[in-house]
């Protein structure tokens, strides 16, 4: 899933939400859900829109998935 993608989701409907805050200086957006029904995750396709993760990256100024070593 895209951050962009994940962002629509967020504009669209209360159920998902995200965070953004600074973790070691870099800045971090993460996307979680509240009071979600089974129905929010279908109807958005929204099945990854859970802890989800990006990072910024200041040299290539964009937004990096952060994908788990």
């Amino acid at each position: 899933m895209t951050r962009e993608r994940c962002l629509e989701i967020v504009e669209q409907t209360d159920a998902f939400y995200r965070v953004q805050t600074t973790v070691h200086n870099y800045k971090v957006e993460i996307y979680n859900y509240r009071l979600a029904s089974f129905t929010d995750f279908k109807d958005y396709d929204a099945w990854e829109l859970r802890g989800i993760c990006f990072v910024y990256d200041d040299e290539k100024e964009k937004w990096n998935k952060f994908l788990e070593q």
